[in-house]
């Protein structure tokens, strides 16, 4: 400012000679000289005031950049927090089922039992890699290898809960279609038709086991191999079972038909002379011998080993929408010297699936004393064990998506009782029928 009055003096300095002859020119001059200084000191404080508003909207800027910053690092990590959660629902998954039971038994020489029974298992099951996962379950009922029911009786006491299921499935990247399992495990053996000629559907077996499938245009191809640990005890041998089965499915081009043809070898050592398994008083229908022959008072032992070789076969197709199938089985015990052979044979129509679908099944067997190990075998069918004959009658009604009737008879015949097990030949038949009304949930 001070240069500027400078100049404005230097230029009246200048100005007065030219002027002098005229005072009106300059006060004249004078006058538009300072209208000339409050316009730029006008234009100066306007331009002041841009430059605080810059700043000032500059700030707000900035102060809004840090908002959004903020809500987009808060959305982010909600975000995050989202995904997380979807991926734990993803790697987790959780399922159970409830049943009750009205059972009715008739066996000849014994008193009729009628009895309320009920079944809950609850399962975890979780993704630990894309190769690896891990289940556990926890079911009702005892320690019974073939059996997870409760019967309803203590005068309301609370019931046990046991550990059903806990094994971990590894499938190799490397070979698809192959799994690796390890613990207490889902039966990895199939069944022709469901049935239960061998093995019980409840049996949990421990130990570890490989299963191979394959599927190559119309058939499909499957192995399945085991190894179980059967009894522990620092007395005894251990006694170990071992398992090999293959079986190859053709699928024909219409009505959903296919057929199947199967084969098992399972071995169970150190069962020669060995007590009876699980409870050593009762071997389930198998051949026994007094250990000391000269005392009636002696424990029990068995017989002979078990090696049973097993064929299957299995059939089906939709007859007019409604699936039908038909399945035998068949084993053999090698190591027997008598009573060594059982069969299966029966046919299923009908799938329980949608509310209001139906399905029935039928089969007829004969298991003989030392055809497979007893205890195993199904824990229904004449009492369970071996020895019997017999018809199995299934009904099942789908009520809902999650609910299901079942009604279930069997017309059996035994062959031994509680006073003669440890005889060598089997005694007269003696009826026996069980009658099964169930009401199952599953969630």
């Amino acid at each position: 400012m001070g240069k500027s009055l400078a100049m404005i003096a230097a230029a009246l300095a200048w100005a007065v000679p030219a002027f002098a002859g005229s005072q009106t020119d300059l006060a004249k001059a004078v006058e538009d000289l300072l209208r000339v200084q409050q316009e730029q000191q006008t234009l100066i404080q306007q331009l002041i005031d841009e430059v605080n508003s810059l700043r000032a909207g500059q700030a707000a800027m900035k102060t809004e950049y840090k908002a959004a910053k903020t809500a987009q690092e808060e959305a982010g990590a909600a975000t995050d927090a989202a995904l997380e959660k979807v991926s734990w629902a993803k790697r987790f998954g959780i399922s159970g089922d409830f049943r009750t039971r009205y059972e009715y038994i008739g066996q000849e020489g014994k008193e009729e039992i009628n009895r309320f029974r009920l079944r809950a298992r609850v399962g975890l099951s979780a993704e630990l890699s894309e190769t690896l996962d891990v289940r556990f379950q926890l079911a009702s009922g005892s320690n019974d290898p073939t059996s997870t029911n409760q019967t309803l009786d203590g005068s309301f006491s609370s019931k046990d809960v046991w550990i059903d299921l806990a094994y971990l499935d590894w499938r190799p990247a490397a070979r698809e279609g192959l799994h690796v399992l390890a613990g207490k495990l889902d039966n990895p053996f199939y069944t022709p038709g469901k049935t239960e000629l061998i093995w019980d559907g409840d049996l949990r077996p421990e130990g570890a086991a490989l299963t191979y499938d394959r599927t190559d245009g119309h058939w499909d191809t499957t192995l399945r191999a085991g190894a179980f640990v059967v009894d522990h005890d620092k007395v005894q041998s251990d006694t170990s079972l071992f398992g090999g089965q293959a079986y190859a499915k053709y699928r024909f081009d219409r009505h959903g038909a296919y057929a199947l043809l199967g084969t098992s070898l399972f071995y169970c050592d150190n069962l020669e002379y060995h007590l009876p398994l699980f409870d050593t008083t009762d071997p389930m229908g198998n051949a026994v011998r007094l250990l000391d022959l000269s005392d009636p008072t002696s424990p029990l032992i068995y017989r002979q080993d078990f090696t049973e070789l097993e064929f299957f076969a299995e059939a089906g197709m939709d007859i007019h929408g409604i699936p039908v199938s038909l399945f035998g089985d068949y084993v053999k015990n090698t190591e027997a010297d008598f009573d060594d052979t059982g069969w299966l044979a029966g046919f299923k129509v009908g799938k329980t699936k949608n509310p209001g679908s139906w399905e029935f099944r039928y089969n007829y067997r004969e298991l003989e004393r030392n055809a497979a190990i007893g205890l195993f075998t199904d824990s229904s069918f004449g009492g369970g064990g071996t020895d019997v004959r017999g018809h199995k009658f299934k009904l099942g009604y789908q009520l809902s998506k999650r609910a299901k009737l079942g009604l279930t008879y069997f017309d059996n015949h035994r062959y031994l009782d509680s006073d003669n097990k440890w005889y060598l030949f089997a005694a007269p038949t003696r009826d026996y029928e069980r009658l099964q009304l169930d009401v199952q949930l599953k969630f």
